[in-house]
């Protein structure tokens, strides 16, 4: 039983130092998350359709217009009002997009956005003209390309005008890992029932 007590103490202290970290960071992530913002709405480009919300709740979708060094604006769909926003006021920003396919002609600006919306670092599958598939992480996207990089093979570099399709997938290392996580815990709970005694 001593042993279950101090698994359970070492289970909530792991629990508990990441927020606190958490609730420490916050005070610096404002401060860049404007800057984060100003700098995803300069890559969309005007002409991009986002959605967005602001820190007071208002939720807003439109195309993206005139950018400033400290805000932009927006027509907003529907009423074809143009509301200026400060970046600082925006607590979320993505492009309305997250997946591109076509068979026809490549809209090459439409992709460079919807890689821009996945983010680098995200696991995607990338069909290109000549019918080559890719699954890996993007690591780079540039103004008129994109890098995916594979575990068992050199990084490939696609322009977007070659891109018939771009979308996230999944990695398997998330479900196994909240497998293996809820398997431990069921095996806690019953090594404690067992040993309640």
């Amino acid at each position: 039983m001593q042993m279950f007590k101090q698994f359970l103490a070492m289970l909530m202290v792991t629990c508990l130092v990441p927020s606190d970290f958490r609730i420490a960071a916050a005070a610096g992530k404002d401060a860049t998350h404007g800057s984060r913002i100003q700098g995803k709405v300069t890559q969309l480009g005007e002409g991009a359709e986002v959605r967005l919300s602001l820190k007071s709740g208002t939720q807003m979708r439109g195309s993206l217009e005139s950018i400033t060094d400290s805000t932009f604006n927006v027509k907003e769909r529907g009423t074809g009002n143009s509301r200026r926003v400060l970046f600082t006021e925006v607590s979320e920003l993505h492009f309305v997009k997250s997946k591109y396919r076509t068979e026809g002609q490549v809209d090459p600006v439409q992709v460079r956005r919807v890689a821009i919306e996945l983010g680098e670092g995200r696991i995607v599958g990338v069909r290109t003209a000549d019918g080559t598939s890719l699954k890996g992480r993007l690591t780079k996207v540039e103004t008129d390309r994109l890098t995916v990089s594979r575990r068992s093979a050199e990084p490939t570099v696609v322009p977007y005008v070659q891109v018939q399709e771009l979308k996230a997938k999944t990695s398997n290392v998330l479900p196994i890992a909240i497998i293996a996580g809820v398997g431990l815990l069921v095996l806690a709970v019953v090594y404690a029932y067992v040993n309640s005694d």
